[in-house]
C-alpha cells in the first residue's frame, strides 16, 4: 500500500491520495505564506507526476496577492486538472479570474472544474482519466 502523505499549514490541510490526487482543505483565511507552502507541495509532487488538485474552498478566503502568487508560480505540467470543491458564487468568480489569467499565458493545458460534493469530484476525475479521442 502506498504511503499516505499529509501536510498542515496554518488551519489548512493537504493530503495525497495515491496515485495522483492532491486534496487541499482550506479552513478560514489564507495568508501568502500558506499559498507559498501549497505551491511548494504541488511543485515537489507535480515534478514527479501530473496531479489532480482538488481544492475545498468552502468556508475560506484568499487575498488577491495569494491568487497572483499561485498563478505566477504554478506550472501547467504539474496538473492534470484543478477542481474547486464547494465554491460559492464569489469564490467561483475569483477562481474564474485566476483561470482566465492562467489561460492567457497560452501555455496552460490543465482542465479547470467546479464540484459541489466529493462524489462529483470523483466522477469528474474518472471522466478526466478516460482516454481522449485523437484530435481532441
Amino acid at each position: 500500500m502506498a504511503e499516505r502523505r499529509e501536510w498542515m499549514f496554518g488551519t489548512h490541510r493537504a493530503w495525497l491520495e495515491p496515485p495522483d490526487i492532491l486534496w487541499v482543505k482550506y479552513s478560514g483565511p489564507s495568508t501568502l505564506e500558506h499559498t507559498r507552502t501549497l505551491v511548494d507541495i504541488v511543485r515537489v509532487l507535480g515534478e514527479q507526476q501530473r496531479l489532480f488538485l482538488v481544492i475545498d474552498v468552502a468556508g475560506s478566503s484568499m487575498a488577491a496577492e495569494n491568487r497572483s502568487y499561485f498563478t505566477d508560480q504554478a506550472r501547467p505540467e504539474w496538473f492534470r486538472a484543478v477542481i474547486y470543491l464547494g465554491a460559492g458564487p464569489s469564490q467561483r468568480a475569483m477562481a474564474k479570474g485566476l483561470i482566465v489569467r492562467l489561460l492567457f499565458t497560452g501555455r496552460w493545458d490543465a482542465q479547470f472544474e467546479f464540484a459541489d460534493t466529493e462524489a462529483e469530484v470523483r466522477t469528474l476525475i474518472t471522466r478526466l482519466r478516460e482516454p481522449r479521442p485523437e484530435g481532441s
